[in-house]
């Protein structure tokens, strides 16, 4: 337990947000809520900056803002093609399958990595406007939406062209994405503030997310069995992205105890991350 006295030093190093009132995370959500709306008008205009304007001066200008996320899925889908990736059991076609996965899939690592390093990679901005490093953020987390969408759309495409296998259940998806984007968003915010300090952070999170890849079912649900493979499928990439093929090729989506403990963790983690984000953000010299 804390001593009354350690216990006054501590309130007193806290923003006052914190010391205002004892129920901290709800302080915090409402902080996040207040940024989300009252900076609408800067996140968008970061947004432009950032994700629409970006290639801006290049030869093909915002086209590559269309072409860039679905880069993945061509250079995945004719890796597949070629073999590289093996064969599927399934009896929904392997193009289809693949394409679902890496929607999802490339959400959560954007999302992840965008975040992380939207504070560091911005800190000269941030210094010379005092900009609100949420509203960066925000920006960024635009963008990766705005990329889910364009991939959304090259996947319904797909199952147009796969007709049997198209169904009107496909535009559930973004709330089935709700999940690991906030868990994306949860952990970025927190490392946000660790890459100010620690540099590393975002090459080794880049490797993290390359590979993670090959973990996540994006390629299929696994066939091994252990220990190590039971975790992997408590992940909550890999119970939505499975979970939600079932849902459209199989009709049904169950899910066990494990798999829904997991998925309620993602949504709870959100509000403790904003608390340690505000909390933090206090603390770090940008």
């Amino acid at each position: 337990m804390l001593s009354h006295t350690k216990w006054t030093a501590l309130e007193k190093s806290m923003p006052e947000i914190y010391r205002s009132n004892p129920l901290v995370i709800f302080h915090a959500v409402r902080l996040f809520l207040k940024d989300l709306s009252g900076n609408h008008s800067t996140v968008f205009r970061l947004y432009e900056r950032d994700h629409i304007n970006r290639h801006k001066g290049t030869a093909f200008g915002k086209v590559w803002v269309i072409f860039n996320p679905c880069i993945p899925l061509i250079v995945y889908n004719s890796l597949q093609w070629m073999g590289v990736f093996g064969t599927s059991s399934s009896d929904v076609p392997r193009v289809v399958s693949l394409t679902l996965g890496l929607t999802i899939y490339y959400t959560f690592s954007e999302a992840l990595q965008s975040v992380s390093g939207s504070v560091v990679q911005n800190q000269g901005f941030i210094i010379n406007t005092g900009i609100s490093k949420m509203a960066l953020i925000l920006s960024r987390l635009y963008g990766v939406v705005t990329n889910f969408f364009i991939r959304m759309l090259a996947f319904v495409v797909t199952l147009l062209l796969y007709a049997d296998y198209f169904t009107p259940k496909i535009f559930l998806l973004p709330l089935a994405i709700i999940p690991v984007l906030v868990l994306a968003l949860s952990l970025g915010l927190v490392l946000s503030l660790l890459t100010v300090i620690y540099r590393d952070v975002l090459p080794v999170l880049s490797l993290v997310t390359f590979y993670l890849l090959f973990c996540s079912g994006v390629f299929g649900r696994f066939t091994e069995t252990g220990s190590f493979f039971d975790v992997l499928e408590l992940s909550p990439i890999y119970i939505t992205i499975n979970g939600f093929r079932d849902f459209l090729f199989l009709g049904a989506m169950q899910f066990t105890t494990g798999e829904w403990f997991s998925l309620t963790t993602c949504l709870v983690l959100f509000p403790i991350s904003l608390l340690l984000f505000y909390r933090g953000e206090s603390y770090v010299n940008s």
